[in-house]
């Protein structure tokens, strides 16, 4: 099962407005076979499709970017 961390980036500073971006970083994520329909039946959509769905996610999550990978890995913050 795929797990979620948050990678936080420094912290900004603008005036009196202060924000901290972050990375949403996707591990143990199964490769995904992902299928669409068209007007001439299912069509194999290529992984960099798939791999927009999770960046439209991280996204409408605020996060400033995402990271994806199949394999484990640890988010270690300083």
């Amino acid at each position: 099962m795929a797990r979620i961390q948050v990678l936080e980036l420094p912290t900004l500073v603008e005036g009196d407005r202060v924000t901290t971006p972050f990375v949403l970083v996707i591990d143990q994520a199964e490769p995904q076979t992902a299928t669409r329909q068209s007007i001439l039946g299912p069509v194999s959509v290529s992984q960099a499709v798939v791999t927009d769905d999770f960046e439209r996610a991280a996204k409408a999550a605020g996060a400033t970017a995402v990271i994806v990978s199949t394999q484990t890995l640890d988010v270690v913050q300083p």
